[in-house]
C-alpha cells in the first residue's frame, strides 16, 4: 500500500482515534441496536484478547463522532466496572457480564492479570473506593461490605477512603488523589459534589514511556496533516524506520518502549477511516495486536496530543447495560447489602502526547453509585458546650470500657 504523508491514522494501544472522516459518525451508522447486539456477542467470544476488544470497539464507536478526536481507555473503564460487577446481583450482575465478557470472577482475575502486566511495564494503576460520610461512611459489621471490600482490595488493591461527597471539600479528596495517581494529567475526576452519591469507585493510571528507539532532532521535519474534510494543518512529523504489518483494508506500524512491553500501533486504512472503522470486527481488532511483522517500512508519524472527557451512561445503555442505570431496576446489594442503590454516573477522562521521546498518557474512570433518595436533614441538634457524662463501650456485649464526665475541657 502506497503511504501518503498526511493521510490519517487510527487505533493506538489506548485506543486512540485522530481526526475524522466523513459527515455520518460510526456511532450514528451503527445505532444502539448495533452496539447492544456486539457488545452481546461478546460473551460468545472465547479469549480474553477477543472480549476486551470487542469491548473496546463498542465504546469507541459509540464515543467517536466523526471529524473530531477520540481518545479512551478500555482497560481504566473495565477496572472500575469490574469493581462495579463485584456488588452487582440479578439482571444487573448479567448485563454487566455481557458488556465486560465475563463473570465476576473472570473479570477479578483477568483484571488482576492486566494490573500486574501493566505495572511490570511502568504502568502505574490505582484503584480506590470513596463512602459518604453522610450515610455513615465505612459499614462497620457489615458482613456483605466486609466481603465486597476484601475482594477489591485482594483483586484491584482498592484503596479505601470515606469522605463527605456531597462537599466541596470531600469531592475534592477524591480529584486529590485522581491528580495524585496521574502525575497531574488529570486534575479531576468529579467535577461536582453529590450528597445523593452514596460511593463512588475510581481507576486512575498513567505512564511516561521512553522510545527504545527515541527519534533525534534531524529525524523531525515540518509537514502537512490533511484531515477528512480535506483540511490542511501544519504539524510537525518524526522519520524512523520501524517494524511493519498489513491486514485485511489497512496497513501499520509499531515502536517500543523502552523496558516495556508496550507499543504504539499506528493503523492507517487504505480509504476513509469511518469506512474502515464501520466494518472492522472485534476479531479483526484483536488480529491487529497479534498481526506478525512483514518487514520494516519507512514511517513519518506526527507529533501530536489529545485531552478528552466522556460520559459514558449512553453508550453503556446502548451496548446493554441498562439496569445498572435505572433507580428502579438496578441491584447493587452485594456491596452493603443495601438495594436501592444505582449507578448515576460513568465519567473518563484521558490524556496522551506522543513526541520525540516517547508517550505520556493518563486516564481516570470514575462511576457514581447513588441512592434513590437523598438523605434526610436531622432531625435534632445537640452541641456538648456544658458538663456531659460520656462513655466507650462495647456495642457487641453493652459493656462499658470506659465511663466518665466531662466538666472542663482545660
Amino acid at each position: 500500500m502506497k503511504r501518503r504523508k498526511g493521510q490519517i491514522f487510527a487505533l493506538c494501544a489506548a485506543v486512540l482515534l485522530a481526526a475524522g472522516m466523513q459527515p455520518v459518525g460510526a456511532a450514528e451508522l451503527l445505532g444502539s441496536q448495533g452496539l447492544q447486539t456486539e457488545a452481546a456477542a461478546i460473551g460468545a467470544q472465547t479469549g480474553v484478547s477477543t472480549s476486551s476488544a470487542g469491548f473496546a470497539l463498542s465504546l469507541l464507536r459509540g464515543l467517536h463522532t466523526s471529524g473530531q478526536n477520540a481518545l479512551i481507555s478500555p482497560v481504566s473503564a473495565e477496572f472500575a466496572l469490574g469493581m462495579a460487577a463485584n456488588g452487582a446481583d440479578s439482571q444487573t450482575l448479567e448485563q454487566l457480564e455481557q458488556v465486560l465478557g465475563g463473570s465476576p470472577e473472570i473479570l477479578n482475575s483477568t483484571n488482576l492479570s492486566r494490573k500486574n502486566s501493566l505495572e511490570q511495564s511502568g504502568v502505574q494503576v490505582a484503584n480506590s473506593v470513596w463512602m459518604n460520610t453522610q450515610y455513615g461512611g465505612i459499614p462497620q459489621g457489615n458482613p456483605v461490605w466486609d466481603q465486597y471490600a476484601e475482594t477489591l482490595e485482594q483483586y484491584y488493591s482498592a484503596q479505601l477512603g470515606a469522605e463527605d461527597l456531597g462537599s466541596t471539600e470531600g469531592i475534592g479528596a477524591v480529584n486529590a488523589w485522581v491528580n495524585e495517581n496521574t502525575n497531574g494529567m488529570i486534575p479531576s475526576i468529579f467535577d461536582s459534589p453529590d450528597s445523593g452519591m452514596r460511593l463512588c469507585l475510581v481507576n486512575a493510571l498513567s505512564m511516561d514511556a521512553k522510545w527504545v528507539s527515541p527519534y533525534d532532532p534531524s529525524d523531525v521535519h515540518e509537514g502537512t496533516f490533511t484531515t477528512a474534510s480535506g483540511a490542511q494543518q501544519q504539524a510537525e512529523f518524526m522519520d524512523s524506520t520501524e517494524e511493519y504489518f498489513q491486514v485485511d483494508g489497512a496497513a501499520g506500524i509499531r515502536k517500543y518502549y523502552r523496558d516495556s512491553t508496550l507499543a504504539f500501533t499506528a493503523i492507517l486504512p487504505d480509504g476513509t477511516l469511518d469506512a474502515y472503522l464501520d466494518t472492522l470486527t472485534a476479531e479483526d481488532l484483536a488480529e491487529l495486536w497479534n498481526t506478525p511483522s512483514s518487514g520494516r517500512a519507512q514511517s513519518s508519524l506526527p507529533k501530536f496530543k489529545i485531552e478528552q472527557q466522556y460520559q459514558l451512561n449512553d453508550t453503556l445503555s446502548q451496548m446493554g447495560l441498562t439496569d445498572a442505570f435505572n433507580p428502579d431496576a438496578a441491584d447493587f446489594s452485594g456491596i452493603t447489602g443495601e438495594e436501592n442503590l444505582y449507578i448515576s454516573t460513568v465519567v473518563q477522562k484521558t490524556v496522551l502526547e506522543v513526541n520525540e521521546d516517547g508517550t505520556k498518557a493518563a486516564a481516570a474512570t470514575g462511576i457514581g453509585i447513588n441512592v434513590t433518595s437523598a438523605p434526610l436533614p436531622p432531625e435534632h441538634t445537640i452541641e456538648f458546650n456544658r458538663p456531659f457524662l460520656f462513655a466507650v463501650v462495647d456495642t457487641q456485649t453493652n459493656t462499658p470500657v470506659f465511663l466518665g464526665v466531662c466538666e472542663s475541657v482545660e
